[in-house]
């Protein structure tokens, strides 16, 4: 008999499914690895892509973006929920940041916003950035975010050449007035500036400086749903940042973390009906600010 058919491709702009399901490991493999290859377009060379909860998510699907108006649940239509207004479609720019091991400096731990749970967003195609600073955009407060490309950071154009911008570092200082964003083909510039010269001033939790801001793309996030998320992650209460912030002690800031990513993550497996061992599943992991060996343990 004539050999079988072989399967459908998938859909044009659906990344294929991978054979392997999110784990410690794999992060912390993209941890080590990160920026060893051009990062511009190519987040798996980049390093891992994280956010944390800060409240602009969906009251339906607490690990998701805001949907657009008519997808929402009725949940999202009404108080509290953060998307229950026209204004939270018009400001779905969600924050992350990119970590990886050419940040390391000294004994500084791995710079990140706060101490609270998050997820970590998987690379080749299912996500996307839009834009990208070197320190905190403030994007909720500069509306202008990823908009008209000129004023931005960009080394092909002259946005930024004038001697207004001369002595100030395009996507690092507040050039004219704002930190200005690199677009999405110069990763690798700002990353590499930044991982120099920037994550050495990280001054702890709540100092808003150190990390980089990567605004992210809802709408891949969305569309790719469960497999945008590679894992939900929380900052493991056994790190000696829990115990240091400003003087006081955090340890009870890590135990809710844990306790806010067991719970979301419980409440996707139950969503989308997976279990932990489906390769569809996201991992549920503990980041270690302090370790920079081996950050990722699973949990």
């Amino acid at each position: 008999p004539p050999p079988p058919e072989p399967p459908p491709p998938p859909p044009p702009n659906v990344p294929p499914e991978r054979l392997w399901r999110g784990s410690a490991a794999l992060l912390n493999a993209r941890f080590t690895g990160a920026q060893r290859r051009n990062a511009s377009w190519q987040l798996e060379n980049a390093g891992v892509v994280l956010t944390q909860f800060d409240g602009r998510f969906s009251s339906a699907l607490p690990w998701s973006p805001c949907p657009k108006p008519l997808a929402r649940e009725e949940v999202d239509r009404t108080w509290p929920s953060y998307c229950r207004d026209g204004e939270s479609f018009q400001d779905r720019r969600i924050s992350g940041s990119i970590i990886g091991l050419p940040m390391r400096r000294n004994h500084l731990p791995i710079p990140i916003f706060n101490l609270g749970a998050g997820v970590v967003l998987r690379p080749g195609g299912y996500t996307g950035v839009r834009c990208m600073y070197g320190v905190d955009g403030d994007i909720h407060t500069f509306r202008d975010a990823c908009g008209d490309p000129c004023p931005g950071c960009d080394l092909h154009t002259k946005c930024l050449r004038s001697d207004e911008f001369a002595r100030c570092v395009c996507g690092f200082g507040k050039c004219g007035g704002h930190v200005y964003p690199w677009g999405p083909g110069e990763l690798d510039v700002v990353l590499r500036l930044h991982a120099k010269s920037w994550s050495f001033g990280y001054g702890g939790m709540g100092s808003f400086s150190g990390y980089n801001e990567a605004v992210l793309d809802p709408d891949l996030w969305i569309e790719h749903l469960p497999a945008s998320i590679e894992a939900v992650f929380f900052v493991d209460p056994a790190d000696p940042v829990c115990d240091i912030k400003q003087g006081k002690r955090q340890i009870g800031t890590c135990v809710e973390s844990e306790a806010q990513a067991r719970r979301i993550h419980g409440q996707m497996l139950q969503h989308y009906n997976l279990r932990r061992s489906d390769v569809r599943a996201p991992a549920l992991v503990g980041l270690r600010p302090s370790n920079w060996d081996v950050p990722f343990r699973d949990a």
